[in-house]
């Protein structure tokens, strides 16, 4: 080989290594998203595919960021290696920065889109795969949602639960609590606020348990003039399957509602637990005092905005001027 080639072929040589080194330091560059199924715990969390990460990363690129602080109980987190993280919920399709004071909401098509795209992992972390080698010390916590995004934790009560120590061993353990009614210093309590005008539209509450759902579970409630009366009748809630939680309407006025949840299909844990809290509807009358009213007059109606909702202030509150109201709060909520 003269000069001539041997020149050639290490100029050759060494364009190749650049090349390389720079497709190395390209997928070293490359972001890796890992997700998790609201467990909070890095062991039960995966990546995503590089598809379904660049699928990510083009929804978070849009410009419809608001700034927001309302509470939201996440179903999955989301943490990159730059450093961001961020929560999902699928039912609303809505992400937020883990300080939550940002919030994007996905149109119907995307959060469609993307929670087919979570279904791929769904047998993963919510499947066998996961659960068979869970151990739960403790119950799940409670959190409750209630409509106008407000978010409290139930206060735990009676509690019977057992979980494996190892080397075929157990360990449990049980408490004792006073009544729901007996509790009221130390019930939390959220507030109700309908997303539209009318008052006698059906109240949701959503129960979500961190960090896995129960096998069983039964809601009863007491009206709040039942406070200190152990022996008042319970009113039971129809409940219904919402994902991994669960949602029912609220009775109108102020109640105090009782969670009794079982865990009975799980390897190396089980038991149950009572929760409680209040929960009664927003005051409209309050809301029309503090607020800045926005008035548009119809007849002798006015509507004010308020956490997308619009209550009548008038002669008439209901479903009679649906039609109108709704045109009107089109016209003055952008």
């Amino acid at each position: 080989m003269n000069k001539k080639s041997f020149l050639i072929l290490a100029i050759a040589l060494c364009i190749c290594m650049l090349v390389g080194c720079a497709n190395t330091n390209e997928k070293e560059q490359t972001a890796t998203w890992m997700i998790n199924f609201a467990m909070r715990d890095a062991e039960l969390t995966g990546p995503l595919s590089e598809i379904d990460a660049a699928e990510l990363e083009a929804m978070l690129a849009s410009e419809n960021w608001v700034g927001d602080t309302t509470s939201c109980a996440p179903d999955v987190y989301l943490t990159c290696s730059d450093g961001r993280s961020l929560t999902y919920h699928s039912g609303c399709g809505t992400f937020r920065d883990l300080d939550g004071t940002h919030r994007l909401e996905l149109s119907d098509e995307e959060c469609e889109r993307f929670n087919m795209l979570l279904e791929g992992y769904g047998e993963f972390f919510s499947g066998k795969s996961v659960t068979e080698d869970l151990v739960l010390t403790k119950p799940p916590e409670l959190l409750v949602t209630g409509m106008g995004e407000t978010v409290t934790t139930a206060a735990l009560g009676t509690v019977s639960w057992m979980y494996d120590i190892g080397v075929g061993e157990q360990s449990g353990f049980e408490t004792d609590c006073a009544h729901p009614l007996d509790r009221k210093n130390i019930t939390p309590s959220i507030v109700l606020t309908p997303v539209h005008f009318s008052s006698k539209l059906p109240l949701e509450i959503k129960l979500s348990f961190d960090p896995i759902p129960p096998d069983e579970i039964v809601v009863v409630c007491w009206n709040e003039e039942c406070w200190g009366d152990l022996s008042a009748e319970s009113t039971s809630m129809q409940i219904e399957k919402d994902g991994d939680g669960y949602r029912y309407f609220a009775l109108d006025g102020g109640y105090i509602y009782s969670v009794r949840a079982e865990w009975n299909s799980y390897a190396k844990f089980s038991g149950s637990a009572e929760y409680s809290f209040f929960a009664a509807p927003v005051d409209v009358k309050q809301i029309w005092a503090e607020e800045s009213p926005i008035s548009i007059q119809d007849g002798s109606q006015s509507i004010i905005p308020y956490l997308k909702s619009a209550f009548l202030s008038g002669k008439t509150d209901g479903d009679v001027f649906a039609g109108k109201v709704n045109q009107l709060i089109n016209t003055a909520m952008p």
